[in-house]
């Protein structure tokens, strides 16, 4: 059994990030159009992250088919590529860079739970792909997630890359 937690020295909180342009919460998460540099999710200083599950959603309103990313009409020329940086060094590939993600169908290659939203005709229709890991992927200062998205993503209405689980704070 782990002994008590101190208050003093750290509370847990559960967690919900988005990846954004800046990778502090505070840019642009909704990765749609031309991408041309990578996306973040940073730590901050007096903090470290228990990274449980990570979520991509794409909306688009066009059939969403397994060779195909999103509703767009073809795979991805490049694909896409996530480590766990420290200091602006790759600690761990998230994705294997032999095997980068260009289509619907290699979200579920990773992720094992893929799964298709439509609501009825007409409409949008969405894809999540839900990861969980047993053991957490630790992140804490000067530490990211990033997701290299060098493709382009035009025609999708809404593209995000979610992380959950547990908050650290330190004092």
């Amino acid at each position: 059994m782990p002994p008590p937690i101190n208050p003093r020295r750290y509370s847990r909180w559960g967690f919900t990030r988005f990846a954004d342009t800046v990778g502090d919460g505070t840019g642009e998460k909704n990765i749609i159009g031309l991408q041309t540099s990578p996306i973040r999710m940073e730590c901050a200083e007096n903090q470290s992250l228990q990274i449980t599950r990570t979520l991509v959603y794409i909306e688009d309103n066009n059939p969403m088919r397994v060779e195909r990313y999103g509703g767009l009409s073809d795979p991805l020329t490049n694909g896409i590529a996530m480590w766990h940086e420290r200091d602006g060094d790759i600690v761990q590939e998230m994705l294997d860079p032999d095997v980068p993600i260009k289509t619907n169908g290699d979200w579920a290659a990773y992720a094992g739970d893929l799964r298709s939203i439509n609501l009825g005709q007409p409409g949008n229709n969405a894809l999540v792909a839900k990861w969980e890991t047993d053991e957490p992927l630790v992140i804490g200062p000067n530490e990211a997630i990033v997701i290299d998205l060098s493709d382009d993503f035009t025609g999708l209405l809404k593209h995000y890359f979610v992380f959950q689980g547990r908050r650290e704070y330190r004092s």
